[in-house]
């Protein structure tokens, strides 16, 4: 489209403006391609991907007056909302960390009346929703939203509810988006006799003819300490937990961004260039150049980190709004 192409070119001007900017040695290393700094547009100006805090600032009074219906209709409009508000001020992906459970705690705090009804105008609005994820391009013109809907664990009757409507109407489309992760806990939805397990068996299902959802496996050593609600992934499976100065948790939180390096690159230029060293000796090189490098992009996050915190909440409203993004 022709937004579409003012906003590529705009950014391929942007992009060699910042690397021109920068230390040398992080631009040679991008301009090499022995590195790929990502979202380089996006340089000191914002963050990359957000889990954000739905609920802290979900505008409960507004819906006082609203029939059940228009209640249903406007949560989810809301979700649309803070996704388009965050597509303009970040330039990552939207993750949602219990989908299944939120949208249960805003049904019931809205007073929306548990019938027969109201579950099949329920259901009618998550398949919209989804459908409104996979074609949206309201995004300069050309790219779509990067959602992600993490749930399973919410034994509610709500939230149970959600969840196996979220999975099969995106088992019966064509939708290609959202992204779906599967929270998989012991004594949850793991095993048969758990209380969400019919869920997991769909989920299966709908991996097995889509290849969504992929699934968050809480039980793995490393997350069995860790609160299955209080942790969620991206849909590049990348996750923000741990915190030196709060509580340890991914909703509210975001990332910088990520830097790829090309190790391919360093293990064939010391097998071309170093014929007559043992396998052996070229590991170890391998490992010096690879810490080499990993050192200089952790300077380089570190200097992008520098820069985005001196931006103004004025430049993030949808997050300062919303109360979206842990400050």
């Amino acid at each position: 489209t022709f937004v579409g192409l003012v906003y590529s070119r705009g950014s391929k001007e942007i992009k060699e403006t910042i690397l021109n900017g920068l230390e040398e040695r992080f631009s040679k290393l991008h301009r090499e391609g022995r590195i790929h700094i990502h979202d380089l547009e996006a340089y000191g100006e914002t963050y990359n991907c957000l889990t954000p805090n739905i609920l802290k600032g979900f505008p409960y009074e507004e819906y006082t007056n609203y029939s059940d219906f228009k209640k249903m209709i406007e949560l989810f409009n809301y979700y649309r909302h803070i996704i388009v508000g965050l597509g303009n001020e970040q330039s990552g992906g939207i993750a949602f960390a219990n989908f299944d459970e939120e949208v249960e705690i805003i049904y019931n705090k809205l007073n929306i009346a548990k019938n027969e009804i109201n579950f099949q105008n329920l259901r009618d609005c998550i398949d919209s929703f989804l459908k409104w994820i996979h074609e949206a391009r309201d995004r300069c013109g050309q790219v779509q939203y990067y959602v992600t809907l993490n749930l399973g664990l919410a034994t509610g009757e709500i939230s149970r509810f959600v969840t196996s409507s979220v999975l099969k109407c995106f088992m019966a489309s064509k939708y290609i988006r959202p992204n779906i992760i599967f929270k998989l806990k012991d004594g949850i939805n793991r095993k048969k006799g758990d209380n969400n397990y019919d869920l997991f068996r769909i989920a299966m299902e709908c991996t097995c003819k889509k290849m969504i959802p992929t699934y968050f496996l809480c039980d793995s050593n490393h997350n069995l300490k860790v609160d299955p609600f209080k942790i969620a992934l991206m849909g590049c499976r990348s996750k923000v937990y741990q915190n030196e100065y709060g509580e340890d948790t991914t909703i509210g939180r975001s990332n910088i961004v990520y830097n790829t390096i090309n190790l391919p690159r360093i293990a064939l230029e010391i097998d071309k260039n170093n014929p007559n060293l043992s396998k052996e000796e070229k590991i170890d090189l391998f490992k010096k150049n690879w810490l080499e490098i990993a050192d200089d992009v952790k300077d380089l996050l570190f200097d992008r980190y520098d820069k985005i915190c001196k931006q103004d909440s004025d430049d993030f409203p949808c997050n300062t709004q919303h109360n979206l993004r842990i400050i």
